[in-house]
């Protein structure tokens, strides 16, 4: 079983032009390995987006989802593997490495994989998507570098004090022309590639409402 899918979407091909490539895992989005999951996001998930709209993949992610969570220790056994492919194939195609463990999932890899984290975090950029606001202050940077996701029951102070202390904020706007600034933070588009880490600090991250997104009326997708 494969654990880490290589320039597995549009975002993480994008990447490649920045001279990245980019190994992402894509488990099954649930409130088990979602917990701070709310009910804008999952009904806009992108797990059904593209091909994972195939019953195939949706099956591959559900085995790996039942293998992370039932065997974690041959899990992370098999993630080293993969990273250090990773890192091989990466320095064959002149390239630097990056790797995303949540897709669409937001599991806290720290607690799990922490050490195999640190022990590549200087070959390999480590990144990720949260809705976990204390773990992104917690430990952003150390190694992954989080961006949090904005969704219908956070609070504008709670996007201010995230963007104040140099974590940005990823927000889903309605409207295709991303506004300069939201409620006063510099929005920056981040369309252009999935490499979160390059981004300016403090800043708010404007994606595009896609597929089921652009329907959706609970506040997850905002008007600007």
């Amino acid at each position: 079983m494969k654990l880490l899918s290589i320039e597995a979407d549009s975002k993480t091909i994008k990447g490649s032009k920045f001279g990245y490539l980019t190994g992402i895992q894509y488990l099954k989005p649930s409130f088990k390995v979602c917990p701070h999951a709310t009910k804008g996001c999952m009904a806009a998930c992108l797990n059904t987006a593209g091909r994972g709209a195939m019953g195939n993949v949706q099956d591959s992610r559900h085995n790996k989802t039942v293998f992370a969570l039932t065997k974690p220790s041959e899990h992370k056994t098999q993630l080293e593997k993969e990273i250090i492919a990773l890192i091989k194939k990466a320095a064959k195609r002149n390239m630097k490495p990056a790797v995303r463990l949540n897709a669409v999932s937001d599991l806290t890899w720290e607690n799990r994989v922490g050490d195999i984290l640190q022990k590549y975090s200087k070959q390999v950029k480590f990144y990720d998507y949260t809705k976990d606001v204390q773990k992104a202050l917690e430990h952003h940077g150390k190694p992954i570098h989080y961006t949090v996701s904005f969704h219908e029951n956070m609070d504008i102070d709670t996007v201010k004090k995230l963007t104040s202390k140099g974590v940005n904020v990823a927000v889903v706007f309605r409207d295709s022309n991303l506004p300069k600034t939201w409620h006063g933070i510099k929005v920056i588009d981040g369309d252009v590639n999935d490499l979160r880490f390059l981004d300016k600090s403090g800043c708010i991250v404007g994606l595009k409402a896609k597929g089921k997104a652009k329907k959706d009326k609970s506040g997850f997708v905002v008007d600007a």
